[in-house]
């Protein structure tokens, strides 16, 4: 049948239809097990864990380590239903019963994209949520833009519009007639928007012609960043046992 886009958004992070439709590649966890969480062998998610609103009793774990900023939960356009299957915010609909506090967060905001109820984890360590590596949505959204950079934007519109349209977004004439770098914007903006907090945004920004990094992290309010910051150092164990590594520049 080949691949293609779930029916629902939501479905490629529930356990119970894991490996669907849309997944290329997953990391496959087996939830409860014998084996030490904290250990190197541990075959349990952390990721409901790690993302629960801190304090809230939400689910098994709630540290709420990731804290979406106002300024990203700004980027959703309206009708958008990615918004309220991936975030928290103050007003969105409940979860398991539970009201969303924004005292929760020190930004207001949680991810709510990878929570699972505890009836799914009763435990922190009993979780069998997969981690979606590449799914089908970024392959439809791989292809826009390379047709676009290949300057065949109105061939871009169609892949670009399918993953719009699953998210609520059913007005074609938002993605067409626009120029190569209109396109390039509106595909910059969808890849973040519908592949957020799934590992991606970070190495798409490096990528990105224009020194696109550096300006968004200054547009934000990171003025202190540098290019030197758009590299990790080298661990000088690591040089000390190479003599033909060299540091990266500014460390």
């Amino acid at each position: 049948m080949g691949y293609q886009l779930a029916a629902n958004y939501a479905d490629n992070y529930n356990p119970a239809k894991q490996n669907g439709v849309e997944s290329i590649f997953e990391v496959q966890y087996y939830g409860k097990t014998n084996q030490d969480f904290w250990s190197n062998e541990n075959q349990s998610s952390w990721i409901s864990t790690y993302q629960g609103p801190r304090n809230s009793g939400m689910a098994a774990g709630c540290y709420g380590w990731n804290q979406p900023t106002a300024e990203f939960v700004s980027q959703y356009e309206a009708g958008d239903k990615r918004k309220d299957l991936t975030i928290f915010y103050t007003g969105c609909p409940t979860f398991d019963g539970y009201t969303y506090s924004g005292t929760w967060s020190t930004t207001g905001y949680n991810v709510r994209k990878f929570l699972l109820t505890k009836a799914q984890s009763p435990d922190y360590n009993t979780s069998n949520q997969n981690w979606i590596v590449t799914r089908y949505a970024d392959v439809l959204l791989m292809k826009a833009e390379a047709l676009n950079e290949l300057g065949r934007t109105t061939e871009a519109e169609e892949p670009l519009y399918q993953v719009r349209k699953r998210a609520g977004l059913t007005s074609r004439a938002q993605v067409e007639g626009l120029s190569q770098q209109q396109m390039r914007e509106k595909i910059i903006h969808e890849r973040r928007i519908e592949l957020a907090f799934e590992g991606h945004r970070w190495f798409d920004m490096l990528r990105y012609k224009d020194n696109y990094a550096l300006n968004f992290l200054h547009s934000i309010g990171k003025t202190a960043a540098t290019s030197k910051h758009l590299l990790f150092p080298i661990p000088m164990q690591e040089i000390e046992a190479n003599e033909l590594l060299t540091q990266n520049p500014g460390w």
